[in-house]
């Protein structure tokens, strides 16, 4: 059984490997020009915004190349 200090410092622990996966969005958004606001501005949500991509990548995939419709945002 932990005790008290033991689970706040695993709570803790959680909470910033949480962070750490936030801050290599934040990066590899920066990276490709674009940032989290905008991109949910843009799709609400980085859910969304995920979903739109594999989408786009598989339709690139099946079409050989053909581009396909693209959200509102120019990537």
């Amino acid at each position: 059984m932990s005790t008290p200090i033991e689970r706040r410092l695993n709570k803790l622990e959680e909470i910033r490997n949480r962070n750490e996966v936030g801050s290599e969005v934040d990066i590899a958004l920066e990276r490709r020009g674009t940032s989290r606001a905008a991109v949910l501005a843009d799709f609400g949500s980085l859910a969304k915004f995920r979903d739109w991509l594999v989408a786009r990548i598989t339709a690139t995939d099946h079409q050989a190349g053909v581009p396909i419709a693209a959200h509102q945002r120019k990537w």
